[in-house]
């Protein structure tokens, strides 16, 4: 099956002055991650034995086979794509997705689908799949093809086992144009980044569509600085504005001026986070229980990892059983973490504090309140997360930025211990 040709102009149409300009976005139904976008935000289906209604024909061969069902498009009346994953516990492991929704799998483009090897949490070796493939949305008129991002973790794993059953899944496609504010033209982008197919936002702008404009024209979206929220005031060039999406499939975008006033975000401060042998950036906070925490300086004669996350993070939030397991493992050999929430103000830091204890990060948080804009966010040119960073709280030197994460987080901090108590 082919797809939709990468259209990524935008047509301005006549709409009364009253209800803002309207601008028709083009659909970029594959390849929005990571060209255009930097993060995502997972959802996941259990998967099951007994095959859902709707399954006329499934492929041949089938040996292990799971079966689930993703809702997807206009909310109000989603559509069913079928999915089967045939994960043997030897042999070739496929991923099918019914993507013409004809609950037929032998007629539908292959998807791609491959292991790779991990290390378990109790350090075992152990297989991780993830692939991609075309789905099927439709909202009343012909088939739209876009491309979702799939993955399951190890279905061994006994540290995973609430997530043996799982098929996580993400957008890769976003609708693309150009609009007008005032008298200058930017880019944009209009994300789904709920996964859902729907790009209008819920009541309140809490439906997870977010609209990424080119603020200051370098060809990029800044996450930090360049990324508002659907349904909610945002401010460019010193104006107020807000956006809506009056259409499920997004090919129309509403802007009007706001009544409510927003901060405008202005392009951050040339800054880098310090890499590998970089000496740590210092500051002093305020943690979500009262006290204070002075970096790197009160964490002397410990390994320190500073995790940059948020309650509204799925990735976070599914790593927070692992890094709590090696907080619990490695605490007593002098490991510590300390965790800095990009939460926005609607979360108290006591509603941090108890949403980490309620995960069993029992560790020390900050929460300051400003999502992105936190000042050590833009301290620290965090622009996507979950972020962390490995340091010796002696010398303040970073010690590791990469594989904090998974399988990969335990021989981090083995190594830098014992690289440690070497005096290296």
């Amino acid at each position: 099956m082919k797809t939709q040709t990468l259209l990524c102009t935008a047509a301005l149409l006549a709409a009364p002055a009253a209800f803002g300009q309207e601008f028709k976005l083009q659909l970029v139904p594959e390849g929005a991650s990571p060209k255009y976008l930097t993060y995502y935000m997972p959802t996941f289906i259990p998967l099951s034995a007994k095959p859902p209604e709707g399954v006329k024909r499934a492929p041949g061969g089938l040996r292990a086979p799971l079966y689930g069902a993703l809702k997807l498009g206009d909310t109000n009346a989603p559509a069913t794509t079928l999915v089967i994953v045939d994960e043997p516990d030897s042999g070739e492991a496929k991923l099918y997705v019914d993507t013409n929704g004809n609950g037929d799998f032998t007629d539908d483009p292959p998807a791609n689908w491959a292991g790779r090897e991990v290390k378990r949490r109790d350090g075992s070796p152990g297989t991780q799949y993830s692939g991609d493939s075309m789905v099927g949305l439709r909202y009343g008129g012909p088939l739209l093809t876009v491309r979702y991002k799939f993955y399951r973790f190890d279905k061994n794993d006994p540290a995973r086992k609430t997530q043996a059953s799982n098929l996580y899944y993400y957008r890769d496609y976003i609708r693309a144009g150009d609009i007008t504010l005032g008298e200058k033209k930017y880019a944009a982008t209009l994300s789904d980044d709920r996964n859902r197919g729907d790009f209008r936002a819920a009541p309140g702008g809490t439906g997870g569509v977010t609209l990424l404009v080119d603020a200051n024209g370098d060809g990029k979206f800044d996450t930090a600085t360049e990324r508002f929220p659907v349904g909610q005031p945002f401010n460019i060039g010193g104006k107020n504005y807000i956006a809506e999406v009056p259409v499920a499939s997004g090919e129309t975008l509403r802007i009007s001026p706001s009544a409510v006033a927003a901060v405008e975000r202005k392009p951050r401060p040339e800054s880098k986070t310090p890499g590998v042998g970089a000496q740590v950036l210092a500051f002093t906070a305020k943690t979500t229980s009262g006290g204070t925490v002075d970096f790197p300086a009160g964490f002397k004669g410990k390994l320190v990892m500073l995790d940059f996350w948020a309650t509204w993070c799925p990735p976070c939030v599914a790593e927070a059983p692992n890094l709590a397991a090696a907080y619990n493992k490695y605490h007593a050999q002098g490991f510590e973490v300390l965790g800095i929430s990009l939460d926005d103000s609607s979360k108290s830091p006591a509603e941090v504090q108890s949403f980490a204890a309620s995960k069993g990060m029992k560790w020390a948080h900050i929460s300051e309140g400003g999502k992105w804009d936190t000042r050590l966010a833009i301290l620290y040119d965090v622009h996507s997360i979950p972020k962390a960073l490995l340091v010796d709280g002696d010398t303040g030197k970073v010690l590791a930025d990469d594989g904090l994460r998974g399988s990969t987080l335990a021989p981090a901090i083995e190594k830098a211990l014992a690289d440690k108590k070497k005096g290296k």
